[in-house]
């Protein structure tokens, strides 16, 4: 009986170090569901260092085989192993819950884990050899799927880089497309000239007539021009007269004041002044302008005295001048420069004065020639061009009262589309200095655009007319 029974512990023994081991190797396995976060640790955390492994459990005899009484396994041994087995449990578990207060990220992971290996334990242990194979590939894959829940968590350090993928998903990762740079646009000016450098002048237009009969003379009637206003680059800001007008009138765009004196008696003397403070200004047009309409002036087009521009040579010469330009801009400027570059001015010459044929046939001339040719060139092209009549201080010697004698000048304005009146200068231009929309100096005063003399008319007696333009 004792001999039967004694075998029977062993074979309970046997039975139970068989069970107690398979489960120690179970725990241990790196495969293991309760193990496998910390092995996941391992490979992802450096500072981690996993427990040593307890050496394998020596295989057990079989049910048939006597051990000897030193080898025998007692109750009290299997109770101690036991306690050892259930001590080193509460030690890893100790030690996985500081683990995870140290990283919340592996906290949520573990659970994770532990979840899916308490639900798939039967199936495990069914199907051991094809659990295997999936475990092991799920290992392989771990610390790619530990790293991108790192990056949701923490913020990366060089220690720990992000996973690159091939496809960026966020926001940050994404490269925008380059934009293509803009296109310059070139600005162009708002308005066709600029104006500056304003100065006034006191301009005085005197007139003396006196009765050097001796009988009276009656109906003394005379017409002054006057200082205009019409002018981008000059303007009138007042005007007053010894005498007043009985009317004052415009005559081919010049203004005209009109006195009617009556009668003057033998030897008297009668002097009429007409004042005006006259405001000039530096203008300079833009060739890059980009004119917003095509108006343009319907006067100064035709043929007139002096301006033959209906001549056959003034007409074929201005077609060879514009020839090929498109623009009346490009036209203007074209014809200011070949009337600088090809006459001579000429202060003695013999047919000074005579107008724009005269000039071009003679080549030489002073500043009326000059500008007649250039008018009669332009209007030959369609461009209506004006003659400015008045006084110009080419020294930069005014200053003061003066007399304005030997400072008459002649220069023209080109009426261009969706400009106005535009400035040039042949006289005083040269090869290197084309003054074309724009003159020397803002000391240029516009007395009349048709160079109207004086005029005045009587009955009886004998009348002496003196007329003088100075600064006061």
């Amino acid at each position: 009986m004792k001999k039967g029974f004694s075998k029977f512990l062993v074979y309970v023994a046997v039975v139970f170090l068989f069970a107690s081991s398979s489960f120690a190797m179970h725990q241990l396995s790196p495969f293991g569901g309760e193990r496998e976060p910390e092995a996941v640790l391992a490979s992802a955390d450096a500072s981690y260092k996993p427990e040593e492994q307890a050496p394998p459990v020596p295989p057990a005899p079989t049910a048939a085989t006597e051990l000897p009484p030193s080898q025998q396994i007692t109750r009290d041994d299997i109770d101690e192993e036991e306690q050892k087995e259930e001590e080193q449990q509460v030690q890893e578990e100790q030690q996985d819950e500081a683990t995870e207060e140290n990283n919340p990220a592996q906290r949520s992971a573990t659970a994770s884990a532990n979840t899916e290996t308490s639900s798939s334990n039967n199936a495990i242990s069914q199907q051991s050899g094809t659990t295997t194979s999936s475990r092991n590939n799920t290992s392989s894959q771990s610390n790619t799927t530990t790293s991108s829940e790192r990056r949701e968590d923490k913020p990366q350090t060089e220690e720990e880089p992000a996973a690159q993928s091939s496809s960026p998903t966020s926001a940050e990762e994404t490269k925008p497309e380059p934009k293509p740079e803009p296109v310059e646009e070139k600005n162009t000016p708002a308005n066709p000239y600029r104006i500056s450098s304003s100065r006034d002048h006191r301009y005085m237009t005197k007139i003396e007539v006196k009765n050097t009969s001796d009988k009276e003379a009656r109906h003394v009637r005379i017409e002054v021009p006057l200082i205009s206003s019409s002018s981008l680059y000059q303007s009138r800001r007042s005007e007053s007269f010894s005498i007043e007008p009985s009317e004052i009138k415009t005559v081919s765009g010049t203004r005209v004041a009109v006195f009617s004196l009556g009668t003057i008696e033998p030897g008297e003397d009668v002097v009429v002044e007409a004042k005006a403070v006259v405001r000039t200004s530096n203008i300079e047009f833009f060739a890059d302008y980009v004119p917003k309409d095509s108006s343009k002036s319907s006067s100064y087009l035709g043929a007139s005295s002096g301006i033959e521009s209906t001549n056959s040579q003034i007409v074929n010469l201005s077609n060879q001048i514009t020839s090929g330009l498109s623009s009346d801009w490009e036209k203007a400027q074209a014809i200011t420069r070949w009337v600088t570059n090809n006459i001579s001015y000429d202060a003695s010459a013999e047919n000074r004065n005579s107008g724009a044929l005269q000039a071009l046939q003679s080549r030489r001339g002073v500043c009326e020639d000059y500008a007649m040719l250039a008018a009669a060139l332009a209007r030959a092209a369609g461009i209506p061009t004006r003659i400015a009549y008045g006084y110009a201080d080419n020294r930069n010697s005014w200053s003061g009262s003066m007399s304005l004698s030997g400072y008459r000048h002649a220069w023209v304005e080109y009426s261009l589309e969706g400009r106005g009146w535009v400035p040039a200068e042949p006289t005083r231009s040269n090869s290197s200095n084309l003054f074309f929309g724009r003159l020397p100096s803002n000391r240029y005063i516009i007395q009349n655009y048709s160079n109207i003399s004086l005029k005045g008319s009587y009955s009886g007696g004998q009348l002496s007319i003196n007329w003088s333009d100075s600064l006061y």
